[in-house]
């Protein structure tokens, strides 16, 4: 089980990381949309529904600008948003 101080301390420290990697990496490597898509999950996970898919459309719009609406990490991204908008 995974208390609130955890989530919140897992959250901070994903946000941290991407900071740094993106600054190694750049912001469209695809290690760092796969931190940012796990940021949204855990937002979601927390209860975080709102910002979860208010974090995930900024994503979305972010990756199918750069690789196009048929790119894989863009379904994927578009998938997870609309099943969050389903369950919302």
């Amino acid at each position: 089980m995974v208390f609130a101080g955890e989530a919140q301390l897992g959250l901070a420290e994903l946000q941290d990381l991407v900071v740094d990697q993106a600054r190694v990496f750049g912001p469209f490597d695809s290690r760092i949309l796969e931190l940012r898509h796990r940021i949204c999950l855990l937002l979601e996970g927390m209860g975080q529904v709102d910002d979860a898919i208010a974090t995930l459309r900024e994503l979305v719009d972010e990756v199918a600008e750069r690789h196009g609406q048929q790119h894989n990490m863009t379904r994927k991204l578009t998938n997870d948003l609309d099943r969050m908008r389903r369950t919302q």
